[in-house]
């Protein structure tokens, strides 16, 4: 979509440039934590569910193991790791895939994208999506955590506690994405 708006201005060697600062700072993070938060948020959900409806919870509890520490902090870190990983994945996909549509499909100069594609992201670029990646998987391990451990009504409410955290941890992570990115526009980063 970027190559026409940019040919109709003269500026089609800049689109690589724009891709690149969007990539890194907005939709990579924001894919990657998506991602996040659709598969293991559910999925950890789900799992402390079933262990509150089946009452293995409070067995850890009287067992005198710390439920939270046992169950949901696991969870937490793995979430809190592998989104900015994935955010590694997601952004070489993205460049990959914009080279792709501009150079190949669409027919842009490769010697000027390439030569564009770095001339306007800095090492701030990648520090702020690696935070938001950070932030937003905490926030996927945390959410689920709670969720779960707030289940009840059986099967049900397992599945409601999962389709929960999907929902509320998307929702939160676009308006957060959104917030942090005007705040920092504001900061000049």
């Amino acid at each position: 979509q970027g190559v026409h708006i940019f040919r109709s201005f003269g500026a089609e060697e800049l689109l690589s440039s724009l891709l690149a600062t969007a990539v890194f700072r907005e939709y990579s993070p924001a894919i990657a934590s998506v991602m996040v938060a659709a598969q293991a948020g559910s999925s950890i959900a789900a799992r402390i569910g079933t262990m509150q409806v089946r009452g293995q919870i409070d067995a850890l509890a009287v067992m005198s193991v710390d439920p939270i520490r046992y169950v949901v902090v696991p969870g937490l870190i793995a979430c809190a790791i592998v989104t900015p990983l994935l955010n590694v994945l997601t952004t070489i996909l993205g460049l990959a895939s914009g080279w792709f549509f501009a150079v190949v499909l669409s027919g842009c100069d490769h010697g000027s994208f390439m030569a564009n594609l770095y001339s306007q992201v800095s090492m701030v670029d990648l520090w702020v999506g690696m935070g938001k990646c950070l932030v937003f998987g905490t926030a996927v391990g945390l959410i689920a955590g709670y969720l779960g451990l707030r289940t009840s009504g059986g099967a049900a409410g397992v599945g409601k506690a999962a389709n929960n955290t999907v929902t509320y941890t998307i929702v939160l992570i676009l308006v957060v994405d959104y917030l942090a990115s005007m705040l920092l526009l504001s900061w000049g980063l």
